[in-house]
């Protein structure tokens, strides 16, 4: 029975995701990034995008790999290994990364390309 004095329905109640290791942390919420914190400094580590949805679930392997799921159907698996990541990287792109590249990709760490090649310009 609504009452005249309050009309107002209140909005869902929604949990956001997150996962923890003894390192570092992440959440997600309903712009479909999930925010990676280290634990020991307090500080932001990376956003990461790749779903089309809100991001549902997070949690940690026993390897430190954060798998995500989101509404989209979508379940994803983050490596934080960087040597895996750069050895990716540089062979999605066949050649070095530009400064400006690594700074997108890359952000956390200093410009260090490794793919072999002269950066393409």
């Amino acid at each position: 029975m609504n009452s005249p004095f309050c009309t107002a329905t209140p909005p869902p109640s929604r949990s956001l995701p997150s996962a923890a290791t003894a390192a570092g942390s992440s959440s997600a919420g309903d712009d479909r990034t999930i925010v990676v914190w280290d634990t020991g400094t307090r500080q932001r580590v990376a956003t990461l995008s790749g779903h089309g949805a809100r991001v549902r679930g997070l949690a940690f392997t026993a390897a430190g790999t954060l798998i995500s799921g989101a509404e989209d159907g979508r379940i994803v698996s983050w490596s934080f290994d960087l040597r895996a990541a750069r050895a990716q990287i540089c062979a999605a792109a066949g050649r070095e990364l530009t400064r400006q590249e690594w700074a997108t990709h890359i952000p956390s760490e200093p410009y260090d390309p490794s793919c072999g090649a002269p950066p393409h310009r």
